[in-house]
């Protein structure tokens, strides 16, 4: 794609997954390093604070069954230990010196870091990023400690009934699919992880072709552009490293997963196979996320309300990927009340195909006190995505991700409220009969461990 033509698409970024326009002008230039680093800068001086949000095209996409959570093992070693220049508590000490906030994060698509510092201390910020990312040093004695860390976060997550339901229902959504991996990984493989295995990794993954860069933040451009050229410009230059993965497809029949935690309450969760953050109906599912499990009153507490109370809390977590997605509706409920709850929710679901989510479906009534979800929707959507533009670390990281997981040819140049807009009753309608109404589903139900008294 021309510089010119993405660098008009650029200011897009990921709003909750979806790519929206930025809104008014900016200061922002798009380039990549001779070295093949993408890299993209947005002047905000209106806070003395400099935002760096760094992607690496590598998740537990990339792994095999012989090295599940290596990438996740990577990130910890990467934000905790050594360099081949600095020991761990000298860029300890670096970083506390800078006032610098200092994080990662590992998905299954990438592995992204997040740094926030006083402008004035950019150059520090900028070395002790290329320093951590492209000069780690593998010890045996930090290794191990990391694994016991990312043992117990392993062994937390499995007594976790939200975290290992999330686990569950994306293991048999994206069944056959490199998705399917979970993020944390394998304890068998964690176990027995060596240096070498890790240092392969690294070395594939973490070279400037297979990364991006994104400042927003208060500097001078052309200041900031030298900067970034000096400093990472001199890394090697690698080829870059194949990302070669078909979509996921729909499941092929209903799964149904039954686990016992020790909890006092029951989970149910119904997952479907959902658009991707490249899916064209994306915003349309964003929207439908917002009237069903967001607000002041969702509205699947119609169905799992009322008298009967078949469902104490009701909660939607829609994760999107470069490759696909997943709609999960997650019930926190009395275990006698599965199925039903259940049953209805599945009905209600389908009914929406035909539901009147606009006044405008109201043809011949004028009732005062028809609910426009619609409407409502998008008045909380416009205000979070007005207070996300706020936030310089969050579009920081949405500009790195969107550069690394962009992969269609984006000629809508619309702004994010407008296409916001242009979301009608009937695109909703359609999107819920395509993706919830009458497709298979998942269905993962924890429910509590069964005392002595129980089975007697």
């Amino acid at each position: 794609m021309k510089e010119k033509k993405l660098i008009s698409i650029i200011v897009l970024f990921l709003s909750a997954g979806s790519f929206v326009w930025a809104e008014g002008p900016v200061n922002n230039k798009y380039f990549v390093l001779e070295n093949g680093l993408k890299v993209f800068l947005e002047e905000k001086t209106n806070i003395p604070l400099l935002h760096i949000g760094f992607g690496i095209n590598v998740g537990s996409k990339n792994e095999t069954d012989e090295s599940s959570g290596l990438v996740h093992m990577l990130e910890h070693l990467i934000l905790l230990g050594s360099s081949t220049i600095h020991s761990r508590e000298q860029l300890v000490e670096k970083i506390r010196q800078n006032g610098l906030f200092f994080n990662a994060h590992t998905s299954h698509d990438l592995m992204t870091f997040a740094m926030s510092v006083p402008s004035v201390n950019t150059d520090a910020a900028l070395d002790i990023l290329r320093e951590k990312v492209f000069n780690l040093k593998l010890t045996a004695e930090e290794l191990e400690k990391e694994k016991k860390v990312i043992l117990e976060e392993l062994s937390q997550e499995e007594d976790d009934p939200v975290k290992l339901s999330i686990r569950l229902s994306l293991q048999a959504l994206f069944k056959g699919h490199a998705y399917a991996r979970p993020v944390g990984g394998e304890k068998s493989i964690i176990r027995d992880a060596r240096a070498e295995i890790l240092d392969g990794f690294y070395k594939k993954y973490f070279v400037p072709s297979n990364c991006s860069m994104a400042v927003v933040g208060d500097f001078k451009m052309e200041t900031m552009e030298r900067k970034i050229k000096e400093i990472f410009g001199k890394l090697e230059r690698a080829a870059p490293v194949p990302q070669d993965f078909k979509n996921v497809l729909p499941i092929g029949k209903n799964v149904e997963i039954k686990r016992e935690l020790d909890i006092t309450q029951a989970h149910l969760v119904i997952g479907f196979i959902a658009p991707g953050t490249n899916g064209p109906d994306k915003l349309a599912m964003d929207v439908l996320e917002q009237i069903l499990g967001e607000g002041v009153n969702p509205l699947l507490f119609r169905p799992l309300g009322g008298r009967r109370r078949l469902a104490e809390s009701v909660s939607i977590r829609y994760i999107t990927l470069t490759y696909g997605g997943a709609f999960l509706i997650h019930l926190v409920l009395d275990a006698g009340k599965i199925n039903s709850a259940k049953s209805q929710l599945l009905a209600f679901l389908k009914g929406l195909r035909s539901f009147q989510f606009s006044k405008e479906d109201h043809i011949h009534r004028t009732d005062p006190w028809i609910t426009d979800y619609l409407v409502t929707a998008k008045t909380w959507m416009q205000l979070a995505y007005e207070q996300f533009r706020e936030q310089g670390l969050n579009m920081a990281l949405s500009y790195a991700r969107y550069m690394l997981t962009h992969n269609t040819d984006e000629d809508d140049k619309r702004t994010y409220n407008e296409r916001l807009e242009a979301v009608s009753s009937s695109d909703l309608q359609n999107a819920a009969y395509d993706y919830l109404g009458g497709r298979r589903y998942v269905k993962i139900v924890i429910v509590p461990k069964k005392t002595k008294k129980d089975k007697e």
